[in-house]
């Protein structure tokens, strides 16, 4: 794959116009439709870039004015706001707490989940401060005012807290979150089958404790269920604990 020549030593207006140029040249009209039924996010447009070149660009911006180029960034484009997912989640990698203010800048623009699970991979820096990141997480969590906000902390939570003193805190954050909102309760779902294989006693008290609401608890044993990192006798006993027809939406 071709080098994007994005690793400039400061962003001008021209140079992103000539960023977004060159994402609209390296659109694929085929793979456009496909990711917009995935993606599923009317407010924003998919030009119909494919993910490597999103990243390659996403690393050429990192070696240079990468501030420069999120004070530019726009998200016009469901792409645009994907690079700049992936440079603010690169910044967290930086000597702490350099990037902080990148990383929790980005977070507000997050508005689909594949935005929000893209940029909580990139944060690769976070695994390193924990309680900075436990922190992070409980704000957004409980004090988030979008869902998307509320999904970023979940996620983070479950991609670098499940270890350790940690791990009862983040089952907890998803325990206690706000139910209602798709996203959000997929994400509650997706921690607590996530934090099975290492904390099972931990994930079945609370589904045998009965504390989340129908849709939530009836995901995590169907996640549980399918997962193959969960054992067939263990698989049989949470079968038990499913709610009835009509729970959850």
């Amino acid at each position: 794959m071709e080098r994007p020549p994005f690793a400039l030593n400061r962003w001008q207006p021209r140079d992103y116009r000539a960023f977004v140029a060159y994402l609209r040249e390296r659109a694929a009209p085929g793979y456009q439709a496909f990711n917009a039924r995935i993606v599923n996010d009317p407010q924003c447009p998919l030009l119909g870039v494919r993910m490597p070149v999103l990243q390659a660009c996403a690393r050429a911006v990192a070696r240079g004015d990468w501030r420069g180029f999120l004070a530019l960034s726009r998200d016009d484009s469901h792409e645009e706001g994907m690079v700049a997912a992936l440079v603010a989640g690169r910044a967290s990698s930086l000597p702490w707490p350099e990037g902080a203010p990148a990383v929790e800048g980005y977070i507000p623009r997050v508005h689909n989940w594949s935005l929000c699970d893209s940029f909580c991979t990139a944060c690769k820096g976070l695994a390193g401060q924990p309680a900075y990141t436990w922190s992070l997480c409980q704000r957004l969590v409980q004090d988030g005012s979008a869902p998307w906000e509320k999904r970023v902390g979940l996620v983070l939570a479950m991609t670098y807290l499940l270890w350790g003193d940690w791990a009862p805190l983040a089952v907890e954050l998803a325990a206690a979150a706000p139910a209602g909102e798709y996203y959000v309760d997929m994400a509650r779902a997706w921690l607590l089958c996530t934090a099975w294989p290492r904390f099972p006693a931990l994930v079945e008290a609370l589904l045998a404790e009965g504390r989340l609401d129908d849709f939530t608890h009836n995901k995590t044993l169907s996640k549980l269920r399918d997962s193959r990192l969960v054992a067939p006798e263990e698989k049989t006993r949470l079968c038990a604990l499913r709610r009835g027809k009509g729970a959850g939406r």
